[in-house]
């Protein structure tokens, strides 16, 4: 009898515990399906109907040498040697969803580079709206590699394009 009661026990524990197992999958189905889950879009999902993303927002840069003159549209040197001041081309700055809230438009910097290709002087000419940003794309500038060049010291004004999940076009703000 007792032993039979001992199988008893027993089934109704191995019941009771298939229960519970059923019952927690149950409830981490519900949860898994039921809860929404944060929605977060990749770049082919950024899209109107099947038109293409658009592409990065031009870059802006105007450079002013010491030693070059503009003549017919060609860059030269003041002794008539032709200027090859680099094509100065920066990478868009990856933005984050705050800083996308707080922005105006792209940041514009000023820097130098001389004719070795170091830069200095690198600062903010025009702010985006974003402090954290304006410092990211200053430290852009410092670690973007230039050309050695034969026109003197230049001065080197661009905007910079902005990549938020793709690229972003921003409105030009007023200096």
């Amino acid at each position: 009898m007792v032993s039979t009661q001992l199988e008893a026990m027993k089934k109704q524990t191995s019941q009771k515990l298939a229960f519970l197992v059923t019952a927690l999958v149950g409830l981490i189905v519900i949860v898994v399906c039921l809860v929404p889950q944060e929605m977060v879009l990749t770049r082919s999902e950024l899209r109107l109907n099947s038109r293409p993303l658009p592409p990065i927002q031009p870059t802006e840069a105007t450079i002013e040498c010491t030693h070059m003159v503009v003549n017919a549209g060609r860059y030269f040197s003041k002794e008539h040697i032709p200027c090859n001041a680099p094509r100065i081309v920066l990478p868009p700055v990856k933005a984050t969803p705050v800083e996308m809230a707080a922005l105006n438009c792209r940041t514009q910097v000023v820097f130098r580079v001389a004719p070795n290709g170091q830069f200095s002087n690198a600062s903010v000419s025009r702010t985006s709206g974003s402090k954290t940003l304006d410092e990211r794309v200053l430290k852009l500038v410092g670690a973007s590699p230039y050309r050695p060049h034969n026109c003197g010291v230049c001065r080197i004004t661009a905007v910079v394009g902005i990549d938020f999940q793709g690229p972003v076009w921003m409105p030009e703000c007023a200096q």
